[in-house]
């Protein structure tokens, strides 16, 4: 199985860049286990990358992570890790690039990491 470069992103902590299988089940293990999603996070997923996080999260009621600030107004919050990837014309999972993660670290910067 190929592996990738990612960036989890888990509660209180800062974004971690590593290398997973890239298979749905490395992805569910990563966003705490169960189904996941793709989440809209302006500025950073745009252009080929996406977020995952556990379609789940607020039911189960994880551990906040991050707000998501839209002019200034938060207007969701993130429970529990999130696992940003790149995807391609195609939508196949494929690694960060080095630009990409600078674009999510300095985006999460942004927002409103919650420690």
């Amino acid at each position: 199985m190929e592996v990738i470069r990612v960036i989890m992103q888990r509660p209180m902590n800062i974004p971690r860049v590593m290398r997973i299988r890239n298979e749905l089940k490395k992805f569910q293990e990563v966003c705490d286990e169960g189904y996941i999603e793709s989440i809209h996070i302006p500025t950073i997923t745009e252009n080929g990358i996406t977020c995952y996080v556990n379609e789940d999260g607020k039911r189960l009621m994880l551990t906040p992570n991050f707000a998501i600030v839209v002019d200034g107004k938060v207007h969701d919050v993130v429970v529990g890790t999130a696992l940003f990837v790149r995807h391609d014309d195609d939508g196949n999972a494929i690694s960060l690039t080095d630009e990409d993660i600078k674009t999510i670290v300095v985006g999460l910067k942004l927002m409103e990491l919650i420690r």
